[in-house]
């Protein structure tokens, strides 16, 4: 059991979707007794065991279908039914873990720690990347994971995944493009960099020129924000968590990148 609890812990820590099935009631004769658990990924058993068997090959589908709904589910099996001469029956607990919701900020400047501000109560897990010593400082952003270093070095060591929000928002825009072009390449949720419009259509018509399609641009939010009006470090940080906060729940509103077009 030890053992299936640390790949549990592993998993969750890696953000990664699992299901756990414990077994919960038993009644009757039984493969296996109350507390045994095994570990479901999309992709199939991935440590322990509830009995083997049929009923093992059920559990493990319903835990399937369970992460794909991204909900927790009381099931309870009669053994007989699935043709297990045992003849109990058991109910299992089939509990979900599924990936937070993640954002990485590129650049520790001062909308850096405004943004860290309005993220901090909501189900977001945060990463702060910037190659300053003197700005990527733990204690400046409490609950934060804060790497430094280069900009595509401590790119290298970010697990991209499609629930990740990236804001490019480095210091004097000078690595602005780097990370751009690095991360268009990665999955994502969404990917918002600041700067002027004009900034902007510089930055694209050189990354053009180097093979990244329009339809690739298109996706990105840029000027960065939603048009909520203001122009400090505060304003700009609420604007832009209020947009992440709109594509993740998939709401129509203004965006800054869409204004007066």
């Amino acid at each position: 059991m030890s053992q299936v609890i640390n790949v549990l812990q592993n998993a969750i820590s890696n953000n990664q979707n699992i299901a756990s099935v414990t077994i919960i009631r038993e009644q009757g004769s039984s493969p296996r007794g109350i507390g045994s658990m095994m570990l479901v990924t999309k992709d199939g058993l991935l440590d322990g065991s509830i009995g083997g068997g049929a009923v093992e090959l059920k559990a493990i589908k319903d835990a399937q279908t369970a992460l794909l709904d991204g909900q927790s589910i009381t099931v309870s099996y009669p053994l007989a039914s699935l043709d297990m001469t045992c003849g109990g029956d058991i109910e299992v607990f089939i509990q979900v873990y599924t990936k937070q919701d993640e954002v990485l900020i590129i650049g520790a400047g001062h909308i850096c720690e405004d943004l860290t501000y309005y993220l901090k109560p909501l189900p977001y897990k945060v990463t702060v990347l910037d190659h300053r010593e003197e700005f990527a400082v733990a204690s400046r952003f409490p609950s934060c994971t804060v790497i430094c270093n280069d900009v595509i070095e401590g790119l290298n060591s970010i697990q991209f995944n499609d629930k990740l929000s990236v804001i490019i928002v480095t210091h004097g825009h000078k690595y602005d493009e780097v990370a751009l072009r690095y991360v268009l390449n990665q999955p994502h949720q969404y990917v918002g960099m600041i700067g002027s419009k004009t900034k902007i259509a510089t930055c694209y018509n050189a990354m053009v020129d180097d093979g990244y399609t329009k339809e690739q641009l298109s996706k990105v939010y840029a000027p960065i924000g939603l048009s909520l009006g203001g122009e400090t470090p505060a304003e700009i940080a609420l604007s832009i968590v209020s947009e992440i906060h709109c594509v993740k729940n998939n709401e129509k509103t203004i965006h800054l990148r869409d204004a007066n077009k």
